[in-house]
C-alpha cells in the first residue's frame, strides 16, 4: 500500500487505488531498532521520507500554561491555578510528555476544592508520578543483572564524589568504584549510557560528570528495590 499506493479487499480481485498520507508517531529510536533487527528496514524507509523531531515537554515550557488553560477549557470547569501551583507544573519533567500533563489536569480539576488548585495537590500529585516513572524504568529496564549492579555502583560512586561538591571524572570514578573493577574506557562506556538515559550529566575537561535529579530518584528507588539488585 505504501509504495503502490493500491489495496485490494479481503477475498476480493480488484486492485483499488487510493490516494492517502500516512502520518507516523513513535517515541522509539527507528534507526537504532533496525540496526537491531527489530524493526522491518524496508518499512523503515518507506516511512522516513519527511521526519520531524518534536523535542520533549521539558524542552518547551513555555508550552506548559498553554496547554493547561487549554485542557481547562475544554473541561468546561472553571478552575484557577495558583501562581505557586503553576511554577511547579512548569518546572516538572514530563517524562509521559502531553498525555501526562493531560491526565494530571483531569486529576486536579476533580479532586480540587473551591476551584482553585494549590501547590500542595500539585506536590502530591507528582511526587507519586515521579516515583511511577522510576520503578516503571527499574522493573522494566531491559539490562542483565550486572549491568543494573554496575548502573547502581556508578551513580552511587558519582553522588558521592558530588555530595563533597566536586564534579567526578572517569578516572576518579574508576578509582572509587567498589565492588566492580573496570577500565577507564570501560567507564566512559556505562557513562555514555547513563547519559543517554538522563540519569547524569557530562561535560568535558574538569567540569567532570554530576548526576542529574532523575538520576537521584532512580538510585534511590534501586535502594529501595533491593531485590532486584542482590536477588
Amino acid at each position: 500500500m505504501l509504495q503502490e499506493k493500491e489495496i485490494r479487499r479481503v477475498g476480493g480481485t480488484r486492485v483499488i487505488p487510493i490516494n492517502v498520507r500516512i502520518i507516523a508517531a513513535t517515541h522509539n529510536n527507528l534507526l537504532h531498532k533496525m540496526k537491531e533487527g527489530l524493526f522491518r528496514e524496508d518499512l523503515y524507509y518507506r516511512l522516513h521520507v519527511l521526519s520531524l523531531t518534536i523535542p520533549p515537554l521539558r524542552y518547551r515550557r513555555t508550552d506548559i500554561p498553554l496547554l493547561i488553560h487549554h485542557f481547562i477549557s475544554k473541561s468546561k470547569t472553571w478552575t484557577h491555578i495558583h501562581p505557586e501551583a503553576m511554577k511547579l507544573l512548569i518546572e516538572y519533567e514530563w517524562l509521559g510528555n502531553i498525555r501526562e500533563l493531560k491526565g494530571v489536569i483531569e486529576y486536579l480539576l476533580t479532586v480540587c476544592d473551591e476551584n482553585e488548585v494549590k501547590a500542595k495537590d500539585v506536590e502530591y500529585r507528582l511526587s507519586s508520578q515521579k516515583e511511577e516513572h522510576t520503578l516503571h524504568e527499574i522493573e522494566n529496564e531491559s539490562v542483565d543483572l550486572i549491568e543494573l549492579q554496575e548502573n547502581h555502583a556508578l551513580l552511587e560512586t558519582i553522588k558521592q564524589c558530588n555530595d563533597t561538591g566536586k564534579a567526578a571524572s572517569r578516572k576518579w570514578i574508576t578509582q572509587h568504584l567498589k565492588g566492580f573493577t573496570l577500565t577507564e574506557q570501560q567507564v566512559r562506556n556505562r557513562l555514555d549510557v547513563l547519559e543517554e538515559r538522563e540519569y547524569i550529566i557530562k561535560r568535558r575537561g574538569r567540569a567532570g560528570t554530576k548526576i542529574t535529579e532523575k538520576g537521584l530518584h532512580y538510585l534511590y528507588h534501586l535502594k529501595t528495590k533491593q531485590h532486584l539488585i542482590n536477588p
